[in-house]
């Protein structure tokens, strides 16, 4: 997949997930808004091998989370929310 095919996907999914700026650059692990904000204008890194590979990450997840919970994708886009799990906490230490 091409960078600006993830960038795109995962600019979607980071809506559907209803993250904060703060909480989608944490998962990407990129330092500030102003860098999200390079990737919403298409201005993907590509010398960033590892951001890549975050991104595909996550899409695989989600990918997977699609395919456990066909009947209510809704728990498919919920899951990153849930506090007792603390998910994005979780995944921002890998």
């Amino acid at each position: 997949m091409k960078d600006h095919e993830l960038t795109k996907k995962i600019l979607v999914l980071f809506e559907k997930w209803s993250l904060t700026e703060a909480q989608a650059c944490n998962l990407i692990k990129i330092t500030s808004p102003h860098e999200l904000g390079q990737l919403r204008l298409g201005n993907f890194n590509s010398n960033s091998k590892a951001l890549a590979i975050r991104i595909e990450m996550l899409l695989e997840i989600h990918a997977y989370l699609r395919l456990l919970f066909p009947a209510d994708l809704d728990l498919a886009y919920q899951w990153v929310n849930q506090k007792t799990r603390r998910s994005i906490q979780a995944l921002s230490n890998t």
